[in-house]
């Protein structure tokens, strides 16, 4: 299902599971029951570059965090987004230099000929593929 598609719920689920480290219970936070620290939260380097996608709204996760959690968490996004690799999850290169697309549905980025070599390695790639915004990151065919 396109993430733009899915359920709020979903979207904090998988926005959640980006940035928390893979100790943290993701239903003990969205409960409630768990407010995240500053110290749940991954290293700037280990978040998806996915999460500085331009339909992605960072802001609807910070009522599951304390304040100095999300302000720990602006400032990993900042130095994310300063040093932003968008690379094909097939060959892990370089996506701005070749034709590629973004999987609406998990959000990552491959480059065009990489693919196919994706949906055929993968029964479950049956998400759309789409091309990215032109002007974020220009096409050399």
């Amino acid at each position: 299902m396109p993430f733009l598609k899915r359920r709020p719920k979903e979207k904090e689920e998988a926005m959640l599971s980006w940035i928390l480290k893979s100790e943290i219970n993701l239903t003990s936070v969205m409960d409630g029951n768990v407010t995240i620290l500053k110290d749940d939260i991954k290293l700037h380097h280990m978040l998806p570059t996915k999460i500085l996608g331009e339909n992605i709204n960072i802001a609807r996760v910070k009522k599951y965090f304390s304040p100095e959690a999300w302000q720990t968490l602006k400032v990993a996004l900042s130095s994310k987004r300063d040093n932003a690799e968008w690379n094909c999850t097939v060959c892990d290169t370089d996506v701005n230099n070749a034709a590629s697309l973004v999987c609406d549905g998990c959000l990552e980025w491959f480059h065009q000929k990489c693919e196919r070599t994706f949906k055929l390695l993968s029964k479950k790639a049956k998400t759309d593929l789409e091309q990215p915004p032109k002007e974020r990151f220009p096409l050399n065919e």
